[in-house]
């Protein structure tokens, strides 16, 4: 039961946070707070004279991005401890979850090529969002991906390096536990075994076309088999029912040209792995 303290009412909103709410004249009780986030707790009368603010009434449902899942990350929590390179890490919310439970809607692929400083973290330097042309943040004479040395192997043998310009895999998909959209991406280690993930449940498994990712829950995982980096590893889960599948094939048709899904975000001071074997960009899927 909230104390008294000068007049006003103070409430405890469960999370450690308090709110102070002024007394309602007419029957001197007080107003049911409703928390927003953080220590910001407003009443529902208020908040409904809020919503009707011309503060932010240019701002249309497209400008607010999905966020992406980062792994890999370089980067300490809000306590100041620095985050395990297999969790997961929100760029909106900047939560921090070991595993997401998820509805996949779609994927999209991406060529990136990224440098990593250990005192600027990473910088964007090309994309391509089509695998064709490729967009460079300074002048260069490499345009067209297929012609473009990055995205080539350089050398023989084991002692041949990987192309420094990425394939990626953009899966965009919405968290079951929150209802929110996100990005998570896959590239160099991550490749093979999210492409043995696609083969083995969903390429080709509709009568011979591909069955749609939201068909299933995944649960997304994260694992570091040899050295230092986390590896991207789904595992199917149960099937949705009919109507949530309906549901997700009309999400998953209203984000696919959305411009809200930013594929040239680079994930903050992300480190950036060389792939331990040869990747596969040909295969036709």
């Amino acid at each position: 039961m909230g104390s008294k303290n000068g007049g006003k009412h103070r409430k405890d909103n469960g999370d450690g946070d308090v709110a102070v709410a002024e007394p309602l004249p007419e029957s001197g009780g007080t107003t049911a707070l409703v928390p927003i986030r953080g220590d910001l707790a407003l009443p529902q009368e208020f908040i409904k004279t809020l919503e009707q603010s011309q503060s932010l009434a240019e701002i249309t449902p497209e400008d607010r991005m999905i966020p992406h899942e980062c792994f890999n990350v370089k980067l300490q929590d809000k306590e100041g401890k620095w985050i395990p390179t297999n969790y997961f890490f929100n760029t909106v919310t900047e939560e921090v979850n070991e595993d997401i439970d998820a509805a996949l809607l779609f994927l999209k692929k991406s060529r990136k090529y990224v440098v990593w400083d250990e005192d600027a973290g990473s910088t964007l330097m090309c994309h391509s969002l089509d695998l064709e042309t490729g967009n460079w943040q300074e002048p260069t004479e490499f345009k067209r991906c297929e012609t473009c040395p990055l995205q080539r192997w350089n050398g023989n043998g084991r002692n041949s390096e990987p192309p420094k310009c990425k394939l990626v895999w953009n899966f965009v998909g919405v968290n079951l536990k929150n209802g929110d959209p996100f990005i998570v991406s896959a590239k160099s280690t991550s490749m093979k075994p999210v492409r043995s993930f696609l083969n083995r449940h969903f390429i080709g498994k509709l009568r011979g076309k591909n069955l749609p990712l939201f068909c299933y829950t995944v649960r997304l995982k994260l694992y570091q088999p040899t050295g230092t980096y986390a590896v991207l590893q789904p595992e199917v889960g149960p099937t949705f029912g009919r109507e949530d599948i309906e549901m997700w094939h009309r999400l998953s048709q209203e984000l696919w040209n959305s411009r809200r899904i930013d594929l040239t975000q680079t994930p903050p001071e992300e480190e950036t792995p060389s792939s331990h074997g040869k990747e596969d960009e040909n295969l036709p899927f």
